[in-house]
């Protein structure tokens, strides 16, 4: 089962190796893809290649330090997030996994994501269930259905034009105080 499950976490950490060796990390050619092009799609899709171009002399081949301490804290998550996709998961869990990202970073590697999804012909070629956990509405722009968790309850459900068109107590509160991102 872990080989179907990707997970990216709030606060993931990086190995002590460089960007390219943390993304292969894990990596499987066995999936119809083989591995050059897996890693291509997840650092586009991750929008790793933003930053590691400007990283001389090393460029993508840059140690990222001992838990990504030599990289900031959008960038190490962009990293974790071409890790978890050049895996091709069928399940992709992301627990606030862009919370890090500036707003443009953030929404260039959600429309990556979006891509994944929406497109047929996905470079990635695997349309992977997602499973978004988050504070911000922005992080919600191409889900199919959305649950409202209030104290490990399930308060609200449902398809995304809905719930968003119809927003109850909770949702109201994460709108008005501006968590909501969007």
């Amino acid at each position: 089962m872990r080989d179907q499950v990707g997970v990216i976490p709030q606060d993931a950490g990086l190995f002590g190796l460089s960007i390219r060796e943390n993304i292969q990390y894990g990596m499987r050619a066995e999936r119809g893809m083989d591995e050059a092009d897996a890693f291509d799609s997840a650092v586009k899709i991750a929008c790793v290649s933003d930053f590691a171009e400007g990283l001389l002399p090393d460029k993508i081949d840059t140690f990222a330090g001992e838990r990504g301490g030599a990289l900031s804290g959008g960038q190490k998550q962009r990293v974790c997030i071409a890790r978890a996709l050049a895996r091709r998961p069928r399940l992709l869990v992301l627990d606030e996994a862009t919370s890090a990202l500036d707003l443009k970073s953030e929404a260039s590697v959600q429309r990556g994501l979006a891509n994944i999804l929406l497109e047929g012909d996905s470079p990635m070629r695997i349309a992977p269930t997602m499973l978004i956990i988050t504070h911000r509405l922005s992080a919600l722009q191409f889900v199919d259905q959305i649950a409202v968790l209030d104290g490990g309850r399930v308060v609200q459900h449902g398809d995304r034009a809905h719930v968003l068109a119809n927003p109850g107590r909770l949702l109201q509160q994460i709108i008005a105080s501006g968590e909501g991102g969007e």
